[in-house]
């Protein structure tokens, strides 16, 4: 089929876009079982969109990202924009029980107390000349939760702090960081900017220290007891694991976990504690449109007030599609939207 043989190469470090590729090819395979032996583009994504009453709308959320990547690279972009279009409307409801769910997104935190925030940085504090793994964890925890990155988006962040090219005084200091879900339209561009000039130096020194230890050409990059680690993700799961263990020792019977991206859900609580617009938020975690955030992760109720919170850059608040429509009420039907 000639759908399937798409000649789409990906390096094997690149994690996320293995996983589209992987995703994508075997959504064709279906497809071709069901449609016989044809190479029409146009039939496969209707076929796609049909499946949604048969599916959850997290799993829909994983096909559409894998095949709106797919038919970029295809150079199918009037596609891949009607796809990107299809909400979750439709989608199959499965209730899940928190307790008894085994997947791993339901047994992590969407948010964090300030309680456990505190216990989990003294004992992280405490234990720093015990384990090695004690001062990284740290810096990722902290640096996450005043920032809201993806934990891979620490690689390639930097932080400006001298007026160059076209940032003045006023801007400074400026993370500059490079979205992650950009090749696949679930960005507002290729770069976001968070503008830092009121944070306090603790908070901005975390950052530093982050951005220490996610560049391996820094002397504590990727750098565990062994040696330097040989990719980002085998680092990470150090830092992950150590968090997981931390953790489960001081909140043991804890039913949901923290986790490091639990402190991303706790920034954009905190962003909506402090009145920030949804295209505001959404600039500042660079998502493509305003519902993102809006829906899917942490509520205003959770935040927390702290000062010191990054600003968004104009321009790319600019560029956030508004969308957003409110969230779904128990007496709605499927597929309509609060107004």
């Amino acid at each position: 089929m000639a759908l399937v043989n798409d000649g789409i190469e990906v390096s094997k470090s690149d994690e996320t876009k293995v996983a589209y590729l992987d995703r994508a090819k075997s959504l064709l395979d279906r497809f071709q079982k069901t449609a016989g032996d044809t190479s029409d583009i146009n039939s496969f994504v209707e076929w796609a969109i049909a499946l949604k009453p048969e599916i959850s709308a997290s799993t829909w959320r994983q096909y559409k990202a894998s095949l709106v990547w797919f038919l970029q690279h295809k150079n199918q972009i009037e596609l891949s924009e009607k796809l990107f279009a299809e909400g979750n409307e439709g989608c199959k409801d499965i209730k899940k029980d928190p307790i008894t769910d085994r997947r791993t997104s339901a047994r992590k935190k969407k948010s964090i107390t300030e309680n456990e925030e505190d216990s989990i940085a003294n004992h992280l504090q405490r234990t720093a000349k015990e384990s090695y793994w004690a001062r990284p964890t740290l810096a990722f925890f902290k640096a996450t939760l005043i920032t809201g990155l993806r934990p891979e988006e620490w690689q390639s962040a930097f932080l400006i702090t001298d007026p160059i090219d076209n940032y003045s005084s006023e801007d400074l200091p400026l993370l500059k960081v490079k979205n992650a879900k950009a090749t696949n339209g679930r960005a507002h561009g290729e770069y976001r900017h968070l503008h830092l000039s009121e944070m306090s130096d603790k908070d901005l020194l975390f950052i530093r220290l982050a951005l220490q230890y996610a560049n391996p050409r820094t002397p504590n990059g990727w750098l565990s007891p062994e040696g330097k680690e040989k990719t980002w993700h085998d680092y990470y799961k150090r830092i992950r694991g150590h968090l997981y263990r931390t953790v489960k020792k001081l909140f043991p019977s804890a039913t949901r976990k923290v986790a490091i991206y639990s402190c991303r859900h706790q920034f954009i609580a905190n962003l909506k504690k402090a009145k920030f617009k949804r295209e505001e938020i959404a600039a500042l975690v660079g998502h493509a449109t305003d519902d993102t955030a809006s829906v899917h992760y942490g509520r205003a109720k959770f935040g927390r007030s702290r000062g010191g919170l990054p600003k968004p850059n104009k321009g790319e608040v600019a560029k956030v599609r508004l969308i957003f429509q409110g969230r779904p009420t128990q007496t709605q039907g499927p597929g309509q939207s609060a107004r």
